[in-house]
């Protein structure tokens, strides 16, 4: 994947770390699949697709699938993932 540099803690919760892990772990696994997979920041501020800042707002994990930016917050992240438990 190419972006910025991702990191994983975006809270002390142990949980929320996994979380974060299973969808950046899943986006890595897209981009070996052929997936347009860009732009990956964990905890920054918000960007849009061409890199420019949008606000100073820091989503716990913002990256461009397919050309369509998306920006995730970390109760979305444990339902996502806990639902795939």
């Amino acid at each position: 994947m190419k972006g910025g540099a991702a990191t994983t803690r975006i809270s002390p919760e142990a949980q929320q770390a996994r979380a974060l892990q299973a969808k950046l772990d899943e986006l890595h696994r897209m981009h070996l699949d052929g997936r347009s997979v860009s732009g990956a920041r964990t905890n920054q501020r918000q960007v849009g697709t061409d890199a420019r800042q949008l606000g100073l707002n820091r989503p716990d994990l913002q990256y461009t699938l397919d050309g369509k930016r998306y920006y995730v917050g970390a109760i979305l992240l444990l339902l996502v993932v806990g639902a795939c438990e």
